[in-house]
C-alpha cells in the first residue's frame, strides 16, 4: 500500500503532466489555424510531380514562405524557400540557394544548381 505523501507525489505529478498536455495542444492548435496555407498540385515532366504550399501573404502582399514537396522515382524531398531575385514571376530558392522554384505565366520550373530539372503546370482540379 502506498503511503499518503507517495499518492500525493503521484496527483501532482499526473496534475502537471495534464496541464502541459492540454496547454501543448492549445498552443499548437493557434499555430496552425495562425497561418492558412494555399496547396497546389504540379504535373511535371521527367517523371516528378510536386505539391508546392504557400503561406498567406504577409501584410504588403508578399509569400514569405514555400514548402516545396518533389516526388521522384519513389522518394520525396522536402524543401523550405523563401523570395529569391526574379526579373519576371514569383522565385523561390532554398537558404543555399541550390534549389529554385519559379513561377511564370502559369509555368513552374524546379531548378537544381540553376539547371531545370522540371517543367510544370497545375493539375486540373
Amino acid at each position: 500500500m502506498y503511503s499518503y505523501l507517495t499518492m500525493k507525489k503521484y496527483f501532482i505529478t499526473f496534475a502537471i503532466g495534464i496541464v502541459i498536455l492540454v496547454l501543448g495542444i492549445f498552443l499548437w492548435s493557434k499555430k496552425q489555424t495562425s497561418v492558412g496555407k494555399t496547396t497546389i498540385g504540379l504535373s511535371c515532366d521527367r517523371g516528378y510531380e510536386m505539391t508546392a504550399t504557400y503561406d498567406t501573404p504577409d501584410q504588403k502582399g508578399i509569400l514569405t514562405r514555400l514548402l516545396l514537396t518533389v516526388y521522384k522515382d519513389g522518394n520525396t524531398h522536402i524543401y523550405e524557400m523563401t523570395p529569391a531575385m526574379s526579373a519576371s514571376g514569383s522565385r523561390f530558392a532554398t537558404r543555399d540557394q541550390i534549389y529554385t522554384f519559379w513561377e511564370h505565366q502559369g509555368e513552374f520550373t524546379f531548378a537544381i544548381r540553376d539547371t531545370n530539372e522540371a517543367v510544370c503546370r497545375e493539375m486540373v482540379k
